[in-house]
């Protein structure tokens, strides 16, 4: 599916951005939207996780956040260093947020990014001393905005505009609610949110059939895989 090249009506001499896009609903229930770019350098891929910080638990805002930001710190099959000895040689880079995980690398080693973006979203590890670590650096920034009248008087305009919604409040919680969260709680959050019904991966690849091979449906539905220590391969499911 493509998008038109111009707008209809007054303003149909104002030149827009084509953007070639396919679809792909995948067994899992996830949405996948390829926009095929064969001439890019580099290949980009996101995965997306419908809520975002809508899905904190009150007293403990900013567990989203904390949640998706902490997912390149280690997974089930690998940990930081060793994502890190993955990735790093191909000039890949990727990070997560509130909303999901997305990444970059070299257009001929895709592959490996959508493996990489799979494992970080289904079998992230939390390691305590990382969340601790991360929830520290956090907490130090929030002590530090404190007192900052450009961040205080940015909040107090969210609130005014939307008040008790979570659109009044900044996304990474507060002082109070990130001292309450710890890796239990980011193991939980992750279980119950990051599920397959919420979620969509929008890669660019070299072509949109490339991302219909079974390699790339491996790395994209409920049956991924992805290397292991031990050299093996690891099932991933996303439910």
């Amino acid at each position: 599916m493509k998008t038109r090249a111009f707008v209809e009506g007054p303003l149909s001499s104002v030149p827009r951005l084509e953007l070639p896009i396919e679809r792909f609903q995948l067994r899992c229930g996830a949405l996948l939207l390829v926009s095929p770019r064969p001439q890019a350098t580099i290949a980009a891929a996101s995965v997306h996780v419908r809520g975002g910080p809508a899905l904190d638990p009150s007293g403990r805002e900013g567990t989203a956040f904390l949640a998706g930001s902490l997912v390149d710190q280690g997974t089930a099959a690998h940990d930081e260093e060793e994502l890190a000895a993955l990735l790093e040689p191909e000039g890949a880079e990727v990070g997560g947020d509130a909303t999901g995980v997305s990444g970059s690398i070299v257009n001929e080693r895709w592959e490996l990014l959508l493996e990489t973006l799979a494992e970080m979203t289904v079998s992230p590890a939390y390691p305590a001393d990382k969340v601790e670590l991360q929830r520290q650096r956090l907490l130090d920034r929030l002590l530090v905005e404190r007192d900052d009248p450009r961040v205080q008087g940015g909040l107090l305009f969210r609130r005014l505009v939307y008040g008790p919604h979570w659109l009044g409040r900044a996304a990474y919680g507060t002082r109070e609610s990130v001292a309450r969260i710890g890796a239990r709680e980011l193991r939980a959050h992750h279980r119950q949110n990051w599920v397959a019904r919420r979620g969509r991966s929008s890669p660019s690849a070299p072509c949109a059939a490339a991302c219909s091979t079974p390699s790339a449906r491996r790395c994209t539905s409920t049956s991924g895989t992805s290397a292991s220590r031990a050299g093996t391969r690891t099932t991933l499911r996303w439910s």
